[in-house]
């Protein structure tokens, strides 16, 4: 295990290096708090740190309050290291985010058992965190399993859908369905939060839709009924909003309402221009607080050759750099018209491109989730 001693004095550096080597810890000295902030900032940063408390510049217990607010650095067990003997001054480090203490000079027998103790708890740590991860990744991968393994067939129309969730599962979706009377039903849904719980009820979402499609006549009366059944599984602090179109290829006619899912962008290919639409009411679920029954108005687009229709959800817009700028609609409406010569999967590919250049590396917080329709 890889372990961090931060001490300006050389003398301690020295006896500390060679205790701890002696326990089969890989170790690595700082002599002050910002050399060693940049040391626990690297992917692979030492999860056991002791550190003294009286450092020229940062404090011991100033760094432990910043490792402890940092997502990469929170669980990193550290280990105090202080010739202060009052209560109060070993409460206020315990207080910062300090897992131990031990005062100077310290008795070698009494730091090394307390090491060991650590090494436990960030052993232990990281077969939860493989566990864990191991279940968010099975969550991933039945979710993905979820999404349509093909783009459909439609005479005249070219479409395709891309989700990417921002860790793991997420709450985003989008699914395509073919009704028997030869109309393509398209959704695209996206829960309040992020993570596998959001992922759940994305899920029944999309179940939803798909159960009550078949004896409904048109996207009003598939949401109404996807959400009469869905508040009565949704807790209060959860939402969805979704979008459903039913798309008639014989007549290049795509009629939707979209609850709570917007704005939608239609281009008009002869004009050259992008027309924003609304969503046509609230968000699944918010009907819990009503009661009245909620009305899911309809709408509906013509299209034309070259036309096409972009739903997405707001993970893509309000996508960020390191300065904090959001890629934005105009962006992403940019890159849409710049392609639209293309394919609507070529279309997403440069979208998803352009993001990635956009933000870099920086972590992203919501999902991102787009569809294009595009009539040939």
């Amino acid at each position: 295990m890889r372990a961090l001693v931060v001490d300006d004095d050389p003398v301690y550096q020295v006896m500390l290096k060679d205790m701890m080597s002696h326990l089969d810890l890989d170790v690595t000295v700082a002599s002050e708090a910002n050399q060693a902030w940049e040391i626990l900032q690297r992917e692979d940063s030492p999860k056991l740190v002791v550190l003294d408390w009286v450092m020229p510049g940062m404090s011991g217990p100033e760094l432990c309050r910043h490792l402890r607010q940092d997502q990469r650095t929170r669980t990193h067990y550290i280990i105090m290291l202080t010739s202060k003997h009052q209560t109060e001054d070993l409460v206020e480090a315990m207080e910062l985010g300090a897992d131990d203490y031990i005062t100077k000079p310290f008795n070698q027998k009494e730091l090394r058992v307390r090491l060991r103790a650590g090494e436990r708890i960030v052993n232990l740590q990281e077969e939860v965190r493989v566990l864990a991860n191991r279940d968010l990744e099975l969550a991933a991968q039945i979710q993905a399993n979820l999404l349509p393994e093909a783009s459909p067939i439609v005479p005249g129309f070219d479409i395709a859908g891309w989700s990417q969730p921002a860790r793991f599962a997420g709450g985003d979706t989008y699914d395509f369905m073919t009704l028997p009377d030869g109309r393509l039903l398209i959704m695209l849904a996206d829960v309040s939060g992020h993570g596998v719980g959001p992922a759940l009820v994305v899920a029944e979402v999309r179940a939803l839709i798909r159960a009550v499609a078949g004896h409904c006549a048109n996207a009003t009366e598939i949401l109404t009924a996807a959400n009469e059944l869905l508040t009565l599984d949704l807790s209060e602090d959860r939402f969805a909003t979704c979008f459903v179109g039913l798309l008639d290829p014989s007549t290049a006619r795509l009629s939707y309402a979209s609850a709570g899912q917007g704005p939608l962008l239609f281009f008009h290919q002869q004009a050259k221009r992008f027309a924003q639409y609304p969503a046509t009411t609230i968000p699944l679920g918010i009907g819990i607080y009503l009661t009245e029954r909620i009305s899911y108005g309809e709408s509906e687009l013509v299209f034309r050759s070259g036309d096409f229709l972009s739903v997405v959800s707001d993970g893509i817009a309000e996508a960020v750099n390191s300065q904090g700028d959001q890629f934005g609609l105009e962006k992403l409406k940019g890159c849409l018209q710049a392609t639209c010569h293309t394919s609507s999967r070529g279309m997403i590919a440069t979208l998803q491109q352009a993001i990635k250049d956009f933000v870099q590396s920086t972590e992203q917080r919501d999902d991102m989730t787009a569809v294009v329709v595009r009539h040939a």
